[in-house]
């Protein structure tokens, strides 16, 4: 239908399904710097008698709900581009006006964010759920943030190695869909 645009909007879609990947990672990372920031009241929690199902399910509807927001303003986000395209592109793109967000698209959308928001607040929340309850109300007299520094360099080493690869990438895709 759109003729030799095809290429081009795959290149597309591979650039955006790389930031995409670098997004996770920045937020994974922002979960679990709150998550270890919350480690005092999450042993309070287990202090007072919670189970650590409870403290998980708490954690991962949080970041559930967040996930959920961030899908909604994307969706808003791309209704309006969309509606810019179509006034601002009608002579550079065939069939722009054809362009809407169908029911498939949405589904999808739905479950990618879902899962993104499930992945990213379940590993956290693990992590903060097995907390030492006597360690941590031992660090609350000392301002500590308390343990999970080790995943969280990882998750910066990850998050940095793959800025590179998909700047890289992006910086590739361009190129291919310039020319």
């Amino acid at each position: 239908a759109v003729g030799a645009q095809r290429q081009g909007y795959l290149l597309l879609f591979g650039a955006v399904g790389c930031v995409l990947l670098i997004a996770c990672a920045n937020i994974a990372n922002l979960t679990l710097a709150r998550f270890a920031g919350r480690r005092r009241e999450i042993a309070a929690r287990f202090a007072l008698g919670a189970a650590r199902r409870d403290v998980v399910r708490q954690l991962v509807v949080e970041s559930m709900l967040v996930a959920a927001l961030g899908g909604a303003g994307g969706l808003l986000l791309a209704h309006w581009s969309i509606r810019a395209l179509g006034a601002f592109g009608a002579d550079l793109i065939p069939r722009i006006l054809d362009i809407r967000i169908d029911p498939v698209a949405l589904g999808f959308s739905l479950f990618v964010t879902l899962l993104t928001g499930l992945a990213i607040g379940l590993l956290p929340a693990l992590q903060a759920s097995s907390v030492s309850v006597l360690e941590a109300l031992k660090e609350a007299g000392r301002g500590s943030i308390g343990s999970g520094k080790r995943l969280r360099a990882g998750l910066l080493v990850t998050e940095v190695s793959l800025s590179l690869v998909v700047l890289i990438a992006a910086g590739l895709l361009l190129s291919s869909f310039a020319r």
